[in-house]
């Protein structure tokens, strides 16, 4: 857990050693020592999604997924990095596991983190690739079942709301990991509603012939996978 309460550098680009044609390399040559991130310019604006206050005084965790995880990290450039690597969403960059050297977003092209005994294989691409209109940097998830949804990871600070006349609400400020789902649409990245009703209303006269076959093969429309699979299926139909 990480207690709220660093001090961010305002940055704009790592400097970090030119590595030679295509290779593979352990990622020890990428960066120096931790400590720099690509989270704020100089003019104060947020590069990436997560927006935590500094002061904020919370215990929480930066990262995706609790344990290290094999990788297979392609650069910009064209250099493949492996190893051991924890992804942080908070700074957008991966850890090292074992070392304080990391590697920025604005370098990486995409990374997979392998399979582990309860979750499977996880690909991830630099989102201002994938949406280069995107506001902010960082990844995004890839969803295997189609190119046209992603799913975007981010911590969130949520203030308290206690109400003490109703005694209704949270007493305490929290930081959580949410995640949105994108589809593109007409070649622009939308975000998936939240109910069902309007996330049906997305395909037009193909809602209902949706709704259909999402329910015959059991899918749902809050799991990414099965967005995807949807999406598939009213493709293969419009052309």
């Amino acid at each position: 857990m990480k207690k709220r309460g660093i001090f961010i550098l305002a940055v704009c680009f790592l400097s970090i050693p030119v590595l030679s044609h295509a290779q593979t390399t352990t990622g020890s040559e990428i960066t120096g020592t931790g400590g720099l991130d690509l989270r704020m310019r100089n003019d104060g604006r947020m590069l990436v999604r997560s927006r935590i206050p500094v002061d904020a005084n919370i215990d929480y965790t930066p990262y995706l997924y609790k344990d290290f995880r094999k990788a297979s990290i392609i650069l910009l450039k064209g250099d493949t990095v492996e190893g051991v690597y924890k992804y942080n969403i908070e700074t957008e960059a991966l850890e090292q596991s074992g070392s304080d050297r990391i590697i920025p977003w604005n370098i990486v092209k995409s990374f997979t983190l392998d399979a582990t005994a309860e979750d499977g294989t996880k690909s991830f691409s630099n989102i201002k690739l994938a949406w280069p209109k995107s506001p902010y940097g960082g990844f995004i998830q890839d969803v295997t079942s189609s190119p046209f949804v992603k799913v975007k990871h981010y911590l969130e600070f949520i203030p308290s709301n206690y109400d003490p006349t109703t005694d209704i609400g949270s007493m305490n400020d929290e930081i959580k990991t949410l995640s949105t789902k994108y589809l593109k649409v007409n070649k622009k990245w939308i975000e998936i509603p939240n109910t069902k009703g309007a996330f049906y209303n997305l395909f037009g006269s193909y809602s209902d012939p949706l709704r259909k076959y999402a329910r015959k093969n059991k899918l749902k429309f809050k799991n990414p996978e099965d967005v995807g699979k949807m999406v598939t299926w009213v493709s293969k139909r419009k052309n």
